[in-house]
């Protein structure tokens, strides 16, 4: 994870790219291995903002990576009893990905004004990386996993779910 927090701003802070120098005015902080870095404006740094470049402090594959969400969505008409699929259907779910799967969370769908929506609820389970989603499919030991999945949905819902895996590439806010 990368974050750059800001300082105090100075009169000759400045942060520039040019020279291929960050200065004045940011601390660099970021997590890898267990371990925190940091660097302030009296350390210049090469800036490296690829992340396929393996010296790179945001490179996902030798720091931190961003997360894979395995996405369930139940178009209109599924008629999904969400008392059963939040209450039982996902709690079982996602004991069946441990220890893999960090955080699950079922979303109703409604469109803005003026735009259809396909989808009236979503789910979303969270994973360290896409890596630990195929791996787990991957398993011999998963296939019986996906078959209750699969048989379960009838006590829930109308129809299947479509399924895709999004791998997180940015993140804003708090």
């Amino acid at each position: 994870m990368v974050r750059a927090l800001p300082l105090l701003p100075r009169k000759t802070s400045t942060r520039t790219r040019d020279n291929g120098d960050f200065s004045g005015g940011w601390v660099i902080l970021y997590l890898g291995d267990n371990s925190l870095h940091a660097h302030d404006e009296s350390v210049n740094i090469t800036p490296r903002i690829s992340t396929r470049d393996p010296e790179s402090p945001v490179n996902p594959t030798s720091q931190a990576t961003m997360p894979a969400i395995l996405v369930t969505a139940y178009e209109q008409g599924a008629e999904v009893d969400l008392d059963y699929y939040v209450n039982v259907h996902m709690p079982k779910a996602f004991s069946l990905f441990q220890p893999l799967c960090r955080s699950w969370r079922v979303v109703k769908a409604s469109p803005a004004p003026g735009m259809a929506d396909p989808y009236e609820i979503m789910t979303f389970a969270e994973f360290d990386k896409v890596e630990d989603i195929w791996a787990t499919y991957a398993t011999e030991s998963f296939k019986p996993v996906a078959k209750w999945i699969e048989e379960d949905t009838a006590n829930y819902a109308k129809q299947k779910p479509k399924v895709w895996v999004i791998e997180e590439a940015g993140k804003g806010g708090q």
